[in-house]
């Protein structure tokens, strides 16, 4: 596709996300992680609430199969409002706490800027995930979109966004 029509397509695509329930956030984190060859053993540190209920301890922590390595994965399904510092710290708090090597925080909105800042000078590593990045990963991993035609343009696949 060309530059333009992949904004477009990505901007609907983000449309739809946004649209769907909160839980359904923390469903395309695992989907996509696994797409990205993170399918190890996924333990739920505490479920996502479908009542849209949220805070620090929900998401899944991932370990890796002979290895000691342990991933947080933190979605935070807020549409409009940036994802403040204070969340990112204190994500990276529970990340210290679980023991975890690493940490996605993904959202379908954006990070402030003292979030991106912060998580550069920490040693501790978090990958934040903003609701433009998160669409163009998931066409890019062919993740709630379908093929139509050889020449890489894709729609919306309508049935992966069930309410």
């Amino acid at each position: 596709m060309e530059q333009g029509r992949d904004i477009i397509f990505a901007t609907e695509l983000l449309r739809w996300i946004r649209q769907q329930p909160e839980y359904f956030l923390g469903e395309v984190a695992l989907d996509l992680l696994r797409r990205l060859g993170y399918g190890w053993k996924i333990q739920p540190v505490s479920k996502i609430s479908r009542t849209g209920k949220d805070d620090l301890t929900q998401g899944f922590l991932m370990k890796a199969p002979l290895l000691d390595f342990t991933i947080c994965v933190k979605p935070w399904p807020g549409n409009n409002n940036p994802v403040r510092l204070s969340s990112v710290t204190g994500f990276a708090r529970e990340l210290q706490r679980m023991g975890a090597h690493a940490g996605f925080f993904l959202t379908r909105a954006g990070f402030s800027d003292a979030a991106w800042e912060y998580v550069k000078s920490i040693d501790k590593k978090i990958v934040l995930i903003d609701g433009k990045q998160l669409a163009n990963f998931m066409i890019d991993y062919r993740l709630g979109v379908s093929t139509t035609s050889s020449y890489h343009s894709g729609e919306i696949a309508h049935d992966y966004f069930r309410s």
